[in-house]
């Protein structure tokens, strides 16, 4: 077993403020707030916070940057509240800590974002410090909502290859984690294969990072997922690539062998929101990781991980210890698929 122990968790850190309205307004017209609650947002924010309420037994470590306001404040008490270690993170004066505004229409349950790049968009390699952490697992995310690590040099590097360079090279294991958007994902995504290991995405990821054109109905063919997957890993991934859909979870490894977890049957009326799903599911596959669990077992504490979270409209409010979230499976079973 390794000696190094923990997961340092770098990238994406902002503020996420749920306002529940009684209706979404057309331009110009007024609409009423009737709640609103802050919490975390974010890849590495999300995943950390969720593995502390699982109550993994090793050390959790952020990197990253945040702005001298009081949603960088937030984050900072709140990781430490969570015994994240901030040592790593760092204060910018004079930027804003990026924020998320989710304005949730009561009526019909449908969410909008209204989102401020914030210093995220100021994020380098230099923001993140790999050389005095001791961790076993590094996470970085999300490839295309950084404006100066996305960038790509005339040779296709860019920040994210430097930093997973750096850490493949200092003895971590190297995981992605991506955000669906507009980037050029095959090109900000290529420049890193060959110093991942884990690289856990959804369908539309997938088809972005194979440079295929999109296709919606791809998540209903598995034979075309099998296919970009495995293209993806002979371009240099290390160990595993995960694809996740509300369906299942379906992994590959660099052996050619395929792992498939269907997700948990949970009843429509128990789901409260489905933000930061995404991130919980790679919470439950990191403990498997670290804790060197096979893959298959990687998928099971992933899609149970991702389960929990349903019950809250938050991203880690009904996050908890790992073996709780096991007993979902007695009690709804997983999806017939």
């Amino acid at each position: 077993m390794s000696s190094r122990n923990g997961i340092l968790a770098a990238g994406t850190w902002l503020v996420d403020t749920i306002k529940l309205l009684d209706a979404f307004p057309e331009q110009e017209h007024l609409c009423n707030v009737l709640s609103q609650t802050q919490a975390n947002g974010g890849c590495p924010y999300n995943v950390l916070k969720d593995l502390s309420k699982m109550q993994c037994a090793f050390p959790l470590e952020a990197a990253g940057i945040v702005g001298n306001d009081a949603n960088g404040e937030y984050i900072i008490n709140d990781c430490k509240e969570h015994g994240i270690d901030v040592s790593r993170m760092q204060v910018l004066e004079n930027q804003i800590t990026s924020f998320t505004d989710v304005m949730t229409d009561s009526q019909t349950g449908k969410r909008t974002f209204f989102h401020c790049r914030g210093c995220n968009g100021l994020l380098e390699p230099k923001h993140i410090d790999i050389k005095s952490s001791n961790a076993k697992i590094f996470l970085e995310g999300y490839m295309g909502l950084h404006d100066k690590m996305d960038a790509c040099d005339e040779s296709g590097e860019n920040g994210h290859s430097v930093i997973f360079r750096k850490a493949k090279e200092s003895g971590f294991i190297t995981v992605a984690d991506l955000v669906t958007s507009n980037s050029d994902f095959y090109k900000i995504a290529d420049a890193s294969l060959k110093w991942l290991d884990i690289l856990s995405i959804n369908e539309i990821e997938l088809q972005m990072i194979a440079g295929v054109e999109v296709d919606t109905s791809t998540a209903k063919d598995m034979q075309k997922v099998e296919s970009l997957a495995k293209s993806i890993l002979d371009r240099g991934l290390g160990k595993f690539i995960v694809v996740h859909f509300p369906e299942c979870a379906v992994a590959f490894d660099k052996s050619g062998a395929k792992y498939v977890q269907p997700s948990l049957n949970i009843p429509q009326e128990c789901v409260a929101g489905s933000v930061g799903a995404g991130d919980a599911f790679m919470a439950g596959i990191l403990w498997a990781v670290h804790e060197e669990k096979s893959i298959q077992e990687a998928l099971v504490a992933g899609v149970c991980s991702a389960a929990h979270s349903l019950f809250d409209s938050s991203a880690s409010g009904s996050i908890v210890p790992v073996e709780e979230s096991m007993q979902l499976i007695a009690k709804y079973g997983f999806r017939k698929i």
